[in-house]
């Protein structure tokens, strides 16, 4: 995975610059390989920047931002059952809480640390869980413990490369010899500490030389980093494309569909109006030609019946008039004597 290689790149980065004693940057590097790694959920990368950050807020004795830090680690160490991860989270917070000199509550830790290394089998680990132990009986004016701590510190440390690990148990075995009164023992050790500490510089300066060639495999990585972060947001960019489009679509697609609903139901209601009102129409045309009949049967009856009554007039008139001329002396009507 390009962006899991990424995020260690940018850890690595921070290592390089944490190394060299450039605290912030080493701090802005690992925040950003940390940032990272909680985007793609890479759990390991994670718990490494998180250990890293932890070491620079020590170093800068921001002991209560290391301390939280060193937690989150352990917490994710935990979930991810890694017992070298657990190990080293318990140690470290040891660590930071003897530099509160909190030694009572930093035992424990330490104690724990150096069991789960014993059981896995992680040799290599035990020297500076047991360095840390040993200062612990140091401050607590324990210094036959400490001398046994520190003596297996040596023991664990010898054939590894870890000089410095090997120079802090020098100088706690000098001191805890120191209060036992084994001055002969101290000033051994003083004198190997001080053997390796030049053959430290020189390394140093061997290691300055690989800095430079490092400083510019890291610029380099820097540079395909740039290029995965712009190819990334590019991505993600046309993914956004894509989706507002998408969304653009579906919004003029269920306008449309709305609109032609909204359409069919005028329809369906201008047509059913229409079907109404031409039942209606014919309705009334019906009841007219009924009224229309009706009248007509009326006007019949009347023009029959004005009929009857001019023929019953007539016929009237035609009986006086022969009667008259029958009874020429008998009174007309409407006459008076």
């Amino acid at each position: 995975n390009q962006r899991n290689k990424a995020a260690t790149a940018l850890s690595n980065i921070g290592f390089v610059f944490y190394d060299r004693g450039n605290l912030k940057e080493a701090e802005n590097y690992f925040l950003e390989s940390l940032d990272l790694c909680k985007k793609i959920d890479f759990k390991m990368g994670c718990a490494t920047a998180l250990n890293n950050l932890g070491s620079v807020y020590l170093k800068q004795q921001k002991t209560n931002e290391a301390l939280s830090t060193y937690k989150e680690c352990l917490k994710i160490a935990e979930e991810m059952k890694n017992v070298y991860g657990i190990a080293t989270s318990l140690n470290n917070i040891g660590n930071t809480l003897i530099a509160q000199k909190k030694f009572d509550e930093a035992f424990p830790y330490i104690e724990k640390s150096i069991t789960l290394k014993e059981k896995a089998g992680i040799a290599s680990a035990l020297a500076a869980s047991y360095n840390s132990l040993g200062r612990i009986n140091i401050e607590k004016n324990l210094p036959q413990k400490a001398i046994d701590c520190y003596e297996k510190a040596i023991l664990y440390n010898k054939g590894s490369a870890e000089l410095e690990a090997k120079t802090i148990s020098l100088m706690g075995l000098a001191k805890a010899c120191k209060a036992t009164g084994n001055f002969k023992k101290s000033a051994e050790c003083l004198f190997q500490y001080c053997t390796l500490k030049d053959s430290l510089l020189s390394a140093e300066k061997i290691r300055s030389i690989d800095l430079a060639e490092g400083k510019y495999q890291n610029e380099k990585k820097q540079l395909q980093i740039d290029v995965l972060k712009k190819e990334e947001l590019l991505q993600n960019e046309e993914i956004k494309m894509k989706n507002q489009e998408v969304s653009h679509q579906t919004t003029l697609r269920n306008t449309f569909l709305a609109c032609f609903a909204v359409v069919l139901v005028l329809v369906f209601f201008v047509l059913r109006g229409n079907r109404q009102k031409q039942k209606a129409n014919e309705m009334i045309r019906l009841q007219k030609i009924k009224v229309e009949e009706k009248q007509k049967e009326i006007l019949d009856s009347i023009y029959y019946a004005r009929r009857i009554q001019r023929t019953l007039i007539t016929s009237e008139k035609y009986i006086g008039r022969k009667l008259r001329e029958l009874n020429p002396s008998a009174p007309h009507s409407g006459n008076k004597k």
